[in-house]
């Protein structure tokens, strides 16, 4: 559990002039925990297990002057829980043949609210089983498994907002002013088939070879995704790979893009054609090079009604979504990865990446809110005596997109501005740096062992850019950035 949310606003206060200095900080609580009782007998066919774990995320910006909003909202936040029973089985019906069953049920919720009165909420109750049965065949060299996925997702839509305009439209003030409530009670079933084979002709080659089907009874639709991978030994040292596939997605219901109020309960379900080709290596002993080369070729993607219909062909129906986004994404991925060893651990991510869609029924075509270039991490870890053990992680990205505001528009008699949106994400906020430090101590007992550790986050003190607020009239920005350097003492301890 987090205690930076406890312990920050009244530190602020013994500070004189800290509150002002971090009017636009994000103040994060989190917490998860994960639970695990495991029988598995030293003689025998089965191994049974449950697992009871979740998660809680939760950022809340602090506004102590709420004349920035019109309506004099001073708080806004998002939330982000799950929570997971996972019951598994896994048992061998003979030395060829085996069955992995997992049956989890779950509660899930995504929050976003803007003072007292506006929010959107998707709570989820999933409840899901996956059947895979896997038949060696050593004598062909061939391996086959299939199974079933089979979902249950009763959920909860809770909406109140303004009606939300179409892109590249001026709403009208008095309807933008009015809110709007929406609660739905959906209910999904989405069984899954698949089938895989693996086989390796000799033993440098795996080719393994898939296809899915997959229903969804609320969008009434399904879909089918074949799938193909090979994987080639060259040498000792260097292998190559390649895939290619088809791969579908519901549309984010949790938001409520399937809703009839904010959305279309008639969109297509989202896919991807989706190629890779890439090789392994290792260097020396303990040091291995992963790359990778990627494609993918978005289609029948959610995409925001134009309200401007310049350049878009055919009727335009009055609705918030369509199916007829498109989109792409390309770039190379390295990981050089150092294996541990008796004191020393670490690795270099690196990923070039270009994320676009399409704008104006693909007529104009630019970087995607997620396009996200430079990607870097680098980690490493060494062991010293008497148990102690110091680390370092070093992340840097380029900064986030946003749609730049050419203007605003002044409604007098609801006494109200309503800005002017670019319809592309051109304008990419500063980029994001961080250097974080760990020292840990162990105490090994006999059967049991205790850890107390340091982890100082943002050693720099670097106050890197999250979004950008606007002040009422949006004639004047600012920046929302995110913590200053934390120090974090924690303890753990294993038995």
């Amino acid at each position: 559990r987090s205690y930076i949310d406890a312990f920050l606003p009244a530190v602020l206060k013994l500070i004189p002039g800290a509150e002002d200095a971090v009017s636009f900080t994000l103040a994060p609580r989190y917490w998860d925990y994960q639970a695990r009782l495991e029988y598995r007998p030293k003689s025998g066919p089965t191994r049974f297990f449950v697992s009871f774990f979740g998660s809680s995320d939760a950022l809340v910006l602090a506004l102590p002057n709420p004349s920035v909003d019109p309506e004099g909202r001073g708080t806004f936040g998002t939330s982000i829980l799950y929570n997971r029973l996972l019951v598994g089985l896994d048992h061998r019906f003979s030395p060829n043949v085996t069955l992995r069953s997992r049956t989890s049920v779950g509660f899930d919720e995504l929050s976003f609210q803007v003072g007292d009165d506006i929010f959107a909420k998707g709570t989820q109750f999933p409840i899901r089983t996956r059947e895979t049965l896997t038949w060696s065949i050593p004598e062909w060299r061939l391996e086959l498994s299939g199974g079933v996925d089979i979902g249950l997702m009763p959920y909860v839509v809770e909406i109140q907002s303004p009606p939300l305009p179409k892109l590249n439209q001026v709403p009208d003030p008095f309807s933008a002013k009015r809110l709007q409530y929406v609660k739905e009670t959906p209910f999904a079933f989405e069984p899954g088939v698949f089938l895989q084979a693996l086989w390796k002709p000799w033993e440098p080659l795996k080719i393994i070879g898939g296809v899915r089907a997959d229903y969804n009874s609320q969008m009434n639709k399904g879909w089918a995704d074949p799938r193909l991978a090979v994987f080639w030994q060259l040498h000792e040292r260097i292998a190559v790979k390649g895939g290619v596939g088809i791969y579908h997605q519901t549309p984010d219901y949790r938001t409520g893009q399937l809703s009839r109020g904010f959305g279309n309960p008639d969109l297509l379900a989202e896919g991807a054609r989706q190629y890779m080709l890439g090789a392994e290596g290792r260097i020396i002993d303990g040091l291995t090079l992963d790359l990778q080369f990627y494609y993918k070729d978005l289609f029948n993607q959610a995409r925001a009604t134009l309200g401007d219909t310049s350049g878009v062909s055919g009727d335009v129906p009055d609705l918030r979504y369509t199916s007829n986004g498109r989109g792409r994404a390309y770039g190379m991925e390295v990981l050089l990865r150092y294996a541990l060893t008796r004191n020393f651990f670490g690795w270099v991510a690196y990923s070039l990446s270009r994320v676009e869609r399409d704008f104006y029924g693909g007529t104009v075509w630019g970087v995607s809110q997620f396009d996200q270039p430079h990607n870097l991490i680098v980690l490493a870890s060494y062991k010293l005596p008497f148990d102690f053990i110091v680390g370092a992680k070093l992340r840097y990205t380029s900064g986030p997109l946003t749609r730049p505001i050419r203007g605003a528009i002044y409604d007098a008699n609801a006494n109200y501005f309503y800005p002017i949106q670019d319809t592309q994400y051109s304008r990419r906020l500063p980029d994001f740096f961080q250097l974080d430090v760990r020292l840990d101590k162990r105490f090994v007992f006999e059967q049991w062992m205790f850890a107390i550790y340091l982890d100082v986050q943002n050693v720099t003190n670097r106050q890197n850019v999250e979004a950008v607020l606007n002040s009422y009239d949006y004639s004047e920005q600012a920046y929302l950035t995110g913590l200053p350097i934390l120090p974090v003492l924690g303890l753990r301890a294993e038995w």
